[in-house]
């Protein structure tokens, strides 16, 4: 089942992420080429210790962006929502190296229709409430990240640190602290915006 899916969601990140790599340095003061890590990409990530993972996790320069694919689906459901909501307040809120992070969550339903247009303002703890968008549109919804994330210059992630990450042990048992200076948990869940 999991293999027939990643058949389904490699042709559409290969289209999304063509020419990532050349994004043109005019665009920003985000460091591309060797000062940056190298763009990285992560099939069913596991966030360290919570038995979760994300379908896809694109780390390029200062930008986590956790990918949650619904193959085949046509339209934004509410447990698809929250699910990849989830995803997002976990890697932010338990994962180390994302809390320093600019965090922009997608979910793609590869089918639908409508997509959003652009990425509201983040929260206050860095974290952009969750894009919505089709396969088609996955591609603009990872530039338009990094056209915001270019605005600003945060320390770049390296896939190495991504994945050696360690969970942040003082937020178990404090759904709602203030541990590691993030509440997110205590954000409410959003539907997808709409154009």
């Amino acid at each position: 089942m999991q293999q027939s899916a990643w058949r389904l969601q490699l042709p559409v990140l290969r289209a999304a992420l063509r020419g990532l790599a050349r994004v043109p340095q005019e665009q920003g003061p985000v460091p591309f080429g060797d000062a940056a890590p190298a763009p990285w990409i992560h099939l069913e990530f596991d966030i360290p210790r919570l038995g979760r993972r994300v379908d896809a996790v694109l780390v390029t320069h200062s930008c986590v962006i956790p990918i949650e694919f619904k193959v085949g689906a046509k339209k934004f459901e509410r447990l698809d929502i929250e699910q990849a909501w989830d995803f997002r307040i976990d890697l932010k809120n338990f994962h180390a190296p994302s809390h320093a992070a600019a965090i922009f969550p997608i979910l793609c339903a590869t089918e639908a229709r409508d997509s959003d247009r652009r990425w509201k303002p983040p929260h206050a703890d860095g974290v952009r409430p969750l894009f919505c968008c089709n396969g088609e549109s996955l591609g603009r919804a990872i530039r338009l990240a990094l056209e915001d994330v270019a605005k600003t210059v945060p320390a770049p992630i390296s896939a190495q640190e991504m994945v050696a990450g360690t969970l942040c042990s003082r937020f178990i048992g404090q759904p709602n602290s203030q541990a590691c200076g993030y509440s997110a948990l205590s954000q409410r869940r959003e539907s997808c915006q709409r154009p």
